[in-house]
């Protein structure tokens, strides 16, 4: 993938977790699995490896371990569980690790 197709990819990904986001606010439903993610989609399933993706660039390990997602995916999956605003400080936080990854990366 070249770095123009790159910068689009990676436009998708953070509309999509700023939409989480708002959902999240709004106490809907969020969508946190890498089907619905633009990376995992140009990456993952194309491909079959992480190689390539920004978030796997950044941390060396495969299908997003050791990020914020883990977090807001157990919270999404578990939301009746979660305290009151968990969810959404946790779509906060993959939001602005997605924002960090893509300025350190040139993305944006």
């Amino acid at each position: 993938m070249n770095k123009t197709e790159l910068k689009k990819t990676t436009k998708k990904v953070l509309d999509h977790w700023e939409d989480n986001v708002e959902k999240a606010a709004k106490d809907r439903t969020v969508h946190t699995g890498c089907q619905d993610c633009s990376y995992c989609n140009n990456f993952l399933f194309q491909y079959e490896t992480c190689k390539g993706c920004p978030v796997f660039e950044d941390t060396g390990i495969v299908g997003c371990q050791e990020t914020p997602w883990v977090r807001t995916k157990n919270l999404a999956l578990y939301r009746f569980m979660a305290g009151e605003g968990k969810l959404l400080e946790a779509c906060w936080d993959e939001y602005l690790y997605l924002l960090n990854v893509a300025y350190s990366q040139d993305l944006i």
